[in-house]
């Protein structure tokens, strides 16, 4: 790309606009409020327009392409794994270079030899990548089906081979509408021991292909969910699964074939899961020697359950296996000077977002395959690494004076997948964890909207709000305060390091882990506000002759939810009033519901874990830890990994886990009676779990297996 010089921002509207350096698309996605600055006129309903463009200071202008960069569809929304996030990581680098900022890393360790420190700008780490089918085969009496167009093997599916009778066991579910048990008349403990059942996808249908049970006939209910289905049916005992789609069904899925990297289907198995067109299935079913079609199965299954054991030998196999992924953290260092540059200020932002929707997505099984951009979610604060890293690098000296603390500029990877990368630097430390002594997140800062942002933390240091108040009063932003340090981001796990920490965040949005989560909604002038915050925070932080001293916080850490309007605020396209005087303690406000994505299949369950907890509040079809009743309160710590049950990476004070006595560290085995092989198979448990219930946890701690009874309480509205 050629160079751009950012002391101009009509080159930012020449390359934006024209879009011939870097191929972005047309401008002018409707942004949903103005930009609340003097500064700069309110971006208008039509989204960023070449007038805004043109009153862009150069600051601002240098970070909208940064956001504009990262969330290109070139970066394949930055998922771990994918060339998108190598190139995420090689931004950054190239960035700190330019800067003329040190590595912040040690060098690779080399046999025989001792780490260089400070000699790497990346930290690797290493995370389980996706499966991949190896080979794979369903045939019965000679008749082979083809692979990729008759039939497939599903992201549930494990590595197995196996020849057994065919049982039909409807549409799966132990527990529906009215008494609907599909294994009713299934009578033994293991009425599937050694057989390959025979799953219908979805629920009872009418005739024209709608539910039965949902509301309206819209869409299905929670019965739907494909890993409760396919957990009821392993449950059983079957040895293989070969899944079925109702052609009919109304859903716009149900004449394609799911394959191992699309689809929301839970926990993998340890046997077979295969996916065969109806036709398929039904020469499938010919050649066995079944006296009985698919449509004439579903037919019963929709009367009643309609199970049976069909008979027949059929032969599924499939071979899948995964390899680690290595990712990055990266990393800089601005030295200080004096008695104080042997202790460091951490200043980061997650550069990685949910790839092609595999896992995170709140589009449901729709957003599987789709780039999601991440503008917000975060190459906004990625970009706000980037901006207060230049302007240290530039003025730190001059405005910090001769005695300063160090500051080191961190990218972290892994974030969506459990906190990964910044778990594995705060354990993998390239200081002594007693020299850093604060650390400064932006996660989700490029959404300013009536000039709000949010700031959790201030109660993590003594005296911290006290020392944060003036720069929060000075940056024209209305900043509502929050105590916590716990949070569903990065700087948790320095939080739970007993570092202090603050989280920069200007709230929830419809577009929030969706495809629609583009540059052209961020708000640049905003972003730049809020990244100013924390540069202005790094020289006070910077100079002072005493460093914070960690506390345990109490009270919120985060409120999922989107800014809502105070009373005066001027409309969206209004030219913007002098920003309000703000308040260090706002009362929280009322989250405005956001606008839901369609339900899927199931959705509500059907969803990976969401590390940023919420889909926000009253979009409970959207999946992720907001579609529960209740608050569990822990912080799984294994997204990404095949080692069975759910890892604790941190308890929140207060909840349902930590009266318990669940603590940091436990790996929770057994919900009752139903074994937890992954967080996947957490996530159906907990939804559908009510505030009251007691349940029994079976956990590991330090090798030892103990008992806990939790009594689940009620979620909260702005609860992670």
């Amino acid at each position: 790309m050629a160079d751009l010089n950012m002391n101009d921002s009509r080159d930012l509207r020449a390359l934006l606009v024209g879009g011939a350096a870097v191929g972005f698309f047309a401008l002018g996605v409707a942004l949903a409020q103005p930009a609340q600055n003097a500064a700069a006129p309110a971006v208008s309903e039509n989204g960023i327009t070449a007038q805004v463009l043109e009153t862009l200071t150069a600051d601002q202008a240098e970070y909208f392409l940064h956001v504009a960069t990262l969330s290109n569809p070139h970066f394949e929304g930055r998922g771990p794994g994918t060339r998108g996030n190598e190139l995420a990581a090689e931004y950054l680098e190239t960035y700190f270079k330019k800067l003329k900022l040190s590595p912040a890393f040690p060098s690779a360790e080399k046999e025989g030899e001792s780490k260089t420190p400070f000699a790497s700008y990346r930290q690797p780490f290493s995370l389980q990548g996706e499966y991949k089918l190896k080979s794979s085969r369903l045939e019965a009496a000679g008749l082979k089906l083809a692979a990729g167009t008759e039939y497939d093997i599903v992201s549930a599916s494990g590595s197995g081979e196996v020849k057994g009778e065919l049982v039909f066991v409807g549409y799966g579910i132990e527990s529906g509408k009215d008494g609907y048990n599909s294994f009713a008349e299934l009578n033994s403990e293991a009425p599937l021991a050694g057989k390959i059942a025979v799953l219908l996808r979805y629920e009872p249908m009418d005739a024209s292909g709608n539910s039965k049970w949902s509301e309206k006939g819209q869409g299905f209910s929670d019965a739907a969910s494909m890993p409760a289905k396919l957990r009821s049916v392993a449950d059983r005992g079957a040895a293989g699964i070969i899944l079925v789609s109702p052609p009919e069904a109304s859903d716009s899925r149900a004449k394609s074939l799911e394959n191992l990297t699309s689809g929301r289907m839970g926990a993998r198995r340890k046997f077979p899961v295969a996916m065969a067109t109806p036709e398929a299935a039904d020469r499938l079913l010919k050649a066995a020697g079944v006296k009985a079609t698919i449509a004439e199965l579903k037919a019963g299954a929709d009367a009643g359950p309609g199970a049976r054991v069909l008979g027949g030998q059929v032969e599924l196999a499939a071979e899948v296996a995964r390899e680690p992924v290595i990712s990055s953290n990266i990393g800089a260092v601005l030295r200080g000077e004096g008695p104080l540059a042997d202790q460091f200020i951490i200043i980061g932002g997650h550069f990685d977002h949910v790839g092609y929707g595999q896992q995170g997505s709140r589009a449901g099984a729709a957003g599987v395959g789709k780039i999601h951009p991440g503008a917000d979610d975060n190459a906004s604060g990625t970009a706000g690494v980037l901006m207060v890293a230049k302007w240290l690098a530039r003025d730190y000296a001059k405005l910090a004076g001769p005695n300063r603390r160090s500051v080191m500029f961190v990218g972290f990877s892994g974030e969506e997948l459990g906190l990964l990368g910044s778990r594995h630097m705060t354990r993998n430390m390239p200081i002594k964890a007693e020299q850093a002594t604060v650390m400064l997140n932006m996660d989700m800062i490029g959404r300013v909207r009536f000039n709000k942002v949010d700031v959790s933390g201030v109660g993590s240091a003594e005296g911290f709000l006290d020392i944060c108040k003036p720069h929060f009063d000075a940056s024209g932003l209305k900043v509502r305060t929050l105590p916590g340090g716990q949070g569903p981001s990065d700087h948790a796990s320095f939080y739970a390091s007993n570092i202090p920490v603050l989280h920069f965040f200007t709230g929830l949005h419809p577009q929030y882990h969706m495809p629609e989560d583009v540059y052209q909604l961020i708000n640049p002038v905003g972003g730049v506000q809020v990244a100013g915050i924390v540069r202005d925070l790094t020289v006070d932080l910077g100079k002072r002759d005493e460093a914070l001293k960690f506390t345990v916080a109490t009270g919120r850490s985060i409120m999922m939810e989107e800014p809502k309007a105070d009373p005066g605020d001027p409309a969206p396209g209004s030219k913007p009033a002098t920003p309000a005087k703000p308040s260090d303690s706002e009362k929280p406000a009322d989250a405005n519901k956001p606008v839901a994505a369609k339900p899927a299949e199931g959705a509500k369950t059907d969803a990976a874990a969401d590390p940023h907890g919420a889909a926000g509040p009253g979009n409970a079809g959207a999946g992720g830890i907001a579609g529960t009743k209740v608050r569990f309160g822990i912080a799984p710590g294994n997204y990404g990994d095949d080692q069975p049950g759910v890892e604790v990476a941190d308890v929140y004070a207060g909840t349902s886990a930590a009266v318990a006595g669940i603590q940091k560290g436990d790996r929770l085995m057994k919900w009752n009676d139903k074994v937890l092989k992954s967080v996947e198979d957490w996530m159906p448990l907990l939804g559908s779990a009510k505030p009251g219930d007691k349940v029994e946890i079976e956990l590991v701690r330090k090798g030892e297996t103990k008992k806990v009874t939790v009594l689940l309480k009620a979620r909260e509205a702005g609860d992670k």
